[in-house]
């Protein structure tokens, strides 16, 4: 009896007898040398290599982004590097049909094999195989608000929003409310299709004029907010932080921003609250 099994390093399917299985072979078609195992084992062996080299395109279901996934991620949960939501990892169908299909084309070899004569001094065995020539969870429901305007992307000076994702049921509405009034703003929403993310943060940072950033614990342990707060401060920009909730701002952090405009919004009242953030920024970010 023998065993069908691709040879790792060229993918060739060869014939291996029983008497081998668990020995070292060679492949007589590329000379590569490998261990001959068991179906299910050599399945299980190859899904782990393949689990942990293998990456796969997902769009985030939140905002869309197509974020890079590892296969060993597949069934567990993942945090979208654009939006931070947490979504399920799956291959796309029409990518796992192809891998199917692909698989059903690929050419099979039947080969026969000889077992040299072994070295009594070799440390281990190494055969000749020689070639006849004839949630898993649930998807996170998701809960934010709409997107509440376009991104600004003409010419004149603007507002830079900075915020974590999962702050977007309040900040949105605050967004909204500032675009009504005049203001010109730009926040994460304005990344075209196809652009790079940090090529497009660090564009609209720089071409910015006002830097206004929503602090909570969810920003602080941000990578993306934390970037972008320490990128504002080393270019010098205008800078306003809006604290949302009581936040213990990260090592570092604290000592960069103290010295900086900030509005506590959770201690103010709504309509002193909107006052003194009208009164901090400038007029000439607003069309009115």
């Amino acid at each position: 009896m023998a065993e069908l099994m691709a040879c790792p390093s060229c993918t060739k399917e060869l014939q291996v007898p029983d008497d081998l299985i668990g020995r070292d072979v060679r492949c007589p078609l590329c000379g590569h040398t490998f261990k001959a195992l068991a179906e299910k084992r050599r399945a299980s062996t190859e899904q782990a290599q393949l689990a942990q080299s293998s990456t796969f395109k997902q769009s985030c279901p939140s905002c869309g982004w197509m974020e890079t996934v590892k296969d060993s991620m597949i069934g567990n949960k993942v945090e979208c590097s654009r939006c931070e939501d947490m979504f399920l990892a799956e291959r796309p169908v029409d990518e796992v049909e192809q891998k199917a299909d692909h698989a059903k084309a690929e050419e099979r070899f039947d080969v026969d094999f000889e077992v040299p004569a072994l070295d009594e001094e070799a440390e281990s065995s190494d055969f000749d195989l020689d070639l006849d020539d004839s949630e898993p969870a649930e998807q996170k429901k998701k809960t934010s608000a709409s997107v509440p305007i376009d991104a600004y992307t003409g010419g004149a000076p603007f507002l830079f929003v900075s915020y974590c994702h999962r702050d977007r049921d309040v900040v949105y509405p605050e967004i909204a409310r500032l675009h009504q009034k005049g203001f010109r703003i730009w926040y994460d929403e304005g990344i075209a299709p196809g652009k790079e993310w940090p090529e497009e943060i660090e564009d609209a940072l720089g071409r910015s004029a006002f830097f206004v950033v929503f602090v909570s614990p969810r920003a602080m342990s941000s990578e993306n907010v934390r970037n972008e707060i320490n990128y504002a401060l080393r270019k010098k920009k205008p800078f306003l932080a809006i604290h949302l909730e009581e936040t213990v701002l990260v090592k570092g952090m604290g000592l960069q921003m103290e010295a900086r405009q900030a509005i506590f919004r959770y201690e103010l009242e709504n309509s002193l609250y909107i006052r003194r953030l009208d009164a901090n920024l400038p007029a000439t970010l607003c069309d009115a």
